[in-house]
């Protein structure tokens, strides 16, 4: 199988993916601060199932899907902050290399302009 390679040049909007690091930050402590409510809320009920059996019953059932989204919560917001992290050093590499690129091309065009 070949590669097809396009004559066009990459670009990449900074800005752009500056301001998605900004929303995927909100995101996060969104979703964080969901799963906090929600402990804090659950809490707050403390345990409103009863030691008969129908009790224990509902507590099986209840325990491990609010246990999961509790931890679904806290480590989704984790992984979206990590996220960020990695966008914004795409960002930097990005900016980076464009700036390496125009120095390049500044020091290529006045050495030309030499001969």
């Amino acid at each position: 199988m070949s590669e097809q390679q396009s004559n066009e040049p990459l670009r990449v909007d900074t800005d752009l993916m500056r301001r998605a690091i900004s929303r995927l930050e909100q995101l996060a402590d969104q979703l964080i601060s969901a799963g906090d409510q929600l402990q804090n809320a659950s809490e707050s009920y403390g345990e409103c199932w009863g030691d008969d059996k129908t009790g224990k019953q509902f507590y099986e059932q209840y325990q491990e899907p609010h246990s999961q989204a509790l931890t679904a919560a806290q480590q989704g917001g984790s992984v979206l902050h990590d996220s960020t992290e990695q966008v914004a050093a795409m960002v930097k590499a990005f900016e980076s290399s464009e700036d390496n690129a125009a120095a390049t091309g500044s020091s290529l065009s006045s050495g030309a302009n030499d001969t």
